[in-house]
């Protein structure tokens, strides 16, 4: 579980950064770890890892995508 601040505590699955492929898709909420760092996606927001491995999150109300690599 982690805990958001609209929706309190939550179920939230964790996945090995590693591990997503391209094409891997995700929803939020969820947590996307590796050895440096920790993704947070929030509820509601997309995670779609891209051919070269690079993760798009879209946020809801955003009119661009920003790649966490």
């Amino acid at each position: 579980q982690a805990y958001f601040p609209k929706i309190g505590w939550a179920e939230t699955p964790t996945y090995e950064r590693s591990t997503l492929a391209p094409g891997a898709k995700i929803a939020g909420p969820a947590l996307v770890e590796e050895a440096g760092a920790t993704v947070v996606l929030f509820p509601g927001h997309d995670l779609t890892v891209d051919g070269f491995g690079n993760m798009a999150i879209k946020v809801p109300g955003r009119s661009s995508e920003r790649n966490a690599t």
